[in-house]
Parts: C-alpha cells; sequence; structure tokens
C-alpha cells in the first residue's frame, strides 16, 4: 500500500499500509534520501539562524524540520523519521553550521518520535491525516522538542523563565509556515507515488 493522496481523498493524506517500524530496504533508503535533502537545506538555514540570533533559536531550522521530518515519518515511519533525525547533526558539527550543533541530535529525535506516535494514532484512527491534524501534529512535534531549546536557554544561555517562555513560543509559532510548506510537500510527494511504501 503507498501512501497516496486520490481523488476520493482530496485534502488528505492516507496511508493505509503505515507501519511505526520499518526494516525494508525502501524505508532506510527513503529515510537517508529526505535526510540528505534536509541536510542540504540546513546548511542554509542554520548559518541563517545563527546569523540572525547567535545560535539561541532556529525560526528557519524549526519550520524546515517540518517539511523534512513529516514527510519521512508519514512515509517511513518512525525508522525514517530517524535516519533523517540523526544524519543532520553529524553534517552539521562536521561543517559548524551552529555553535548548538551537537544538541541537534536531542533536538530532530525529540521532534520524530510524536510525531511518528501521532502518524501511527490518526492513520489508525481515521486511515487518513487532513491539513488540521497536520498543523496540529507539527505544532506538538515542535513544542516537544522546544523543551530541548528551553534546558538550553535556561542551563547554558542563563535566560530567565519569562524570556525562556516567550522564546518557547516564538519557537512554537515558527511550525506554522513550517506545516503549511510540509503539508504541500506531503500532499505533492504522496500524489507522485515517489515514497510510496
Amino acid at each position: 500500500m503507498e501512501a497516496s493522496i486520490s481523488g476520493r481523498e482530496v485534502g488528505k493524506i492516507v496511508n493505509p499500509g503505515f507501519r511505526l517500524w520499518r526494516g525494508d530496504t525502501r524505508a532506510v533508503v527513503g529515510g537517508v534520501l529526505l535526510a540528505v535533502c534536509f541536510s542540504a537545506n540546513m546548511q542554509i538555514t542554520e548559518r541563517l539562524d545563527t546569523a540572525i540570533s547567535g545560535g539561541v533559536i532556529y525560526w528557519f531550522g524549526v519550520a524546515f524540520v517540518n517539511v523534512w521530518f513529516s514527510a519521512a515519518c508519514i512515509f517511513y515511519g518512525l525508522t525514517g523519521g530517524l535516519l533523517a533525525a540523526a544524519f543532520n547533526p553529524i553534517i552539521a558539527v562536521l561543517t559548524a553550521t551552529s555553535p548548538m550543533a551537537p544538541r541537534f541530535f536531542i533536538d530532530n529525535t525529540l521532534w520524530v518520535i510524536p510525531f511518528a506516535l501521532m502518524c501511527q494514532h490518526y492513520f489508525r484512527k481515521n486511515g487518513h491525516i487532513d491539513f488540521k491534524t497536520f498543523a496540529w501534529m507539527c505544532v506538538v512535534a515542535t513544542a516537544v522538542d522546544g523543551l530541548s531549546f528551553a534546558g538550553s536557554w535556561i542551563l547554558l544561555f542563563k535566560f530567565s523563565p519569562t524570556i525562556t517562555l516567550g522564546l518557547w513560543l516564538l519557537l512554537i509559532a515558527s511550525a506554522i509556515p513550517g506545516s503549511l510548506m510540509g503539508w504541500a510537500f506531503c500532499r505533492t510527494v504522496g500524489r507522485s507515488g515517489i515514497f510510496g511504501n
């Protein structure tokens, strides 16, 4: 079964064969392919975020996380999501895109796990994911991911709880444009069948 969008399912992402853990070659290769695309994207956005905020917050990075990680989770479950999440931090550390690059292992994993679990829940419950659900999933995953950022803001940057809460809310707000881009990407890829199961 392929993750797809049929004529009857306009406005929905359908993946009747969704599995949380996949060990097949297609999932591994697809997850790695999305990881490479994500890493290429992050070479630009991480540097841009570091130039803007000095490594305090990653608006562009988090927005594009919603594009690449959501596709990896929707089409390849947690296996693809974790592959996509683990690849970029290695590249980010080697190319010094950000002073916080070593922390990206934790950040990315904290985004992927809740999103993949929500995919499993909604595909089992409804058989599809619509835009409203997708956007909500992106916001929740970003909020969980933001807990790692909050820890860094308090422990490393010594920000007050008020500033930390404000930055956390700004980080979550970056999931909104990211969810729009992610939805468009996942629907287009689902329609094309490129990353079918």
